[in-house]
């Protein structure tokens, strides 16, 4: 076998050394998991003061109206409380067997998605083959001579 059928080979198996990626793409890797660790923080910290808003919003007329004068820390504590109450009734109260379908439809998507993504990740490895196959081939060097190597090993 000629050396770079066998580094062909090699690689293929994965016995070879990977060359570094570029600089390009560890900085968009570390740029999304940046995202995918910040967005859900964003989300619920502006979910939780649109909520706040939401609630202070009707609770201070309404302490107006019954008391006379505003409520400093009404509308938090207010806030606090339905948190509370949406988590104890999705846990323990009459919304768990709903939130456990959810749950389960959830996941049953999930696994769906995890299939899509094995088998996009097999189509670009096999992409990434097809692509070392066809560099080497605009080398001049015999492609098949390297397809048979690979399938012989």
């Amino acid at each position: 076998m000629s050396t770079t059928l066998e580094n062909a080979v090699q690689r293929v198996r994965g016995r070879a050394s990977r060359p570094r990626p570029p600089l390009s793409r560890v900085f968009r890797n570390k740029f999304v998991a940046g995202l995918v660790v910040v967005i859900p923080i964003v989300i619920t910290v502006k979910s939780l003061w649109w909520l706040f808003s939401y609630v202070d919003g009707l609770a201070q007329p309404l302490a107006v109206a019954v008391i006379g004068r505003p409520v400093p820390g009404l509308g938090f504590v207010t806030t606090v409380a339905i948190v509370f109450l949406a988590g104890l009734l999705f846990s323990t109260g009459p919304l768990k067997r709903l939130l456990q379908l959810l749950q389960r439809r959830v996941w049953q998507a999930c696994k769906v998605l995890r299939l899509i993504d094995q088998h996009l990740r097999l189509i670009l490895q096999r992409c990434d083959l097809v692509i070392d196959l066809l560099e080497r081939a605009s080398g001049c060097q015999n492609v098949l001579s390297v397809i048979v190597g690979i399938k012989h090993n």
